[in-house]
């Protein structure tokens, strides 16, 4: 506007109305200004509360903005602005901005949606905007700060839900023979009514509880490996199947767990191992997994010779050669695969939402060959257990 009232100022030789029209654009801009200012003064104390937390990726998100006091004079509103570099592989980053004005209760909601898991190093920005949009003062920056963005979980098909034979492994040591038949401890609320020592407990005027060496309920441990090893160069098609392939083992492990919720997990992701318990720990796998991106393979010599189950991508070339090393373990394989044709779990990358993570113009041209139909021979992979394939296609929008 102020350029428009500029060039009818310039054009207004002998035009009265393009003078008059000008004018009263300017000072409408300049009215507008010092009010923006006066609001600004009013607020340079404000305190703004920023509620960081984890968001979720391929989800409508957002993050919430309170700004106290927020009084601001008519026409005028206060907007608060995240923006960032979106970090979702090891050479690969888009940017987001999202912004929003905010509630008379001061409240800023502020929408976000990620294609892809990774890491949100955002900034805020308060600032105070008219209506229309021509004047903006800012009022504060806020300092950067990273967000973790989790892999979502999807519904794992009831076919899926396969029925784990894993070897028991004992919760409690075993006892040698020469030993005493039970042990005694103090009585835990849980405890069952049977297993109290009543004669004990009135001698030492305390609930003893009496256990069996053999646990009645042995726990199982189950494998699971995730293999974020490519043999090409990272691009968005190679990240959007690993990502699936995080989403589809967080699934599958809470699919379990909710069924079997004695059973315990032993998940190692490329150099990262961790045991998942309970949905504390499942939580703190997710969080993890979304800052794991593509590696080098590691040859160990360890090959541990239980029952595994294998997620993994088709970029895992080396894939073929571990599982033949597993030859005599069980093991179990979930793998994505691409495909150029029709069918297929086809994938919509960007989507129209407001706060989308979009990549920057000055690598347009290596994202945009990122979505170049093509299909990857999947190398075939014979295993001793059951074998499920993923067919995956990524179209841009």
């Amino acid at each position: 506007m102020f350029g428009c009232a500029i060039y009818l100022l310039g054009m207004a030789k002998g035009n009265l109305y393009a003078f008059w029209l000008s004018a009263i654009a300017l000072v409408w801009l300049i009215l507008l200004a010092v009010f923006a200012r006066l609001s600004a003064l009013r607020l340079r104390f404000a305190i703004v509360s920023w509620q960081s937390r984890t968001l979720s990726a391929r989800t409508k998100t957002e993050h919430q903005v309170s700004v106290s006091p927020a009084f601001t004079l008519p026409f005028f509103r206060l907007h608060y602005r995240i923006y960032g570099d979106f970090i979702c592989g090891n050479s690969t980053s888009l940017f987001v901005s999202s912004e929003s004005s905010a509630e008379p209760d001061g409240i800023c909601h502020i929408p976000f949606y990620f294609p892809l898991c990774g890491t949100l190093r955002a900034q805020g920005r308060l600032s105070v905007r008219d209506l229309f949009g021509f004047v903006r003062v800012i009022l504060q920056e806020m300092p950067q700060r990273d967000v973790v963005v989790k892999p979502p979980l999807f519904a794992v098909p009831e076919a899926l839900r396969v029925d784990v034979t894993s070897s028991p492994e004992a919760s409690r040591k075993q006892q040698t023979a020469d030993e005493d038949k039970y042990y005694m401890r103090e009585y835990v609320p849980g405890d069952r009514m049977k297993d109290i020592n009543w004669k004990a407990s009135f001698r030492v005027l305390e609930l003893i509880t009496r256990i069996s060496p053999v646990s009645p309920e042995p726990s199982r441990l189950l494998r699971l490996e995730l293999r974020p090893y490519s043999s090409q160069k990272e691009n968005l098609l190679s990240l959007l199947h690993l990502n699936y392939v995080k989403s589809w083992m967080l699934s599958f492990l809470a699919a379990i767990q909710a069924r079997h919720p004695e059973y315990r997990f032993h998940v190692r992701a490329g150099a990262y191992e961790q045991f998942v318990e309970d949905a504390q720990d499942l939580d703190v796998l997710n969080q993890a997994l979304s800052t794991i991106h593509f590696q080098g393979e590691k040859q160990t010599g360890e090959r541990v010779q239980d029952e595994l189950f294998i997620f993994s991508t088709a970029f895992d070339a080396a894939l073929p050669a571990y599982v033949a090393s597993r030859s005599l373990a069980k093991t179990h394989l979930f793998r994505t695969v691409t495909t150029g044709e029709k069918k297929g779990l086809t994938v919509q990358f960007f989507q129209g939402h407001r706060g989308l993570a979009l990549p920057r113009i000055s690598r347009a041209g290596r994202i945009a060959r990122s979505f170049i139909p093509r299909k990857i021979p999947a190398v075939p992979v014979r295993v001793n257990g059951f074998s499920v394939e993923e067919k995956l296609k990524m179209v841009p929008i």
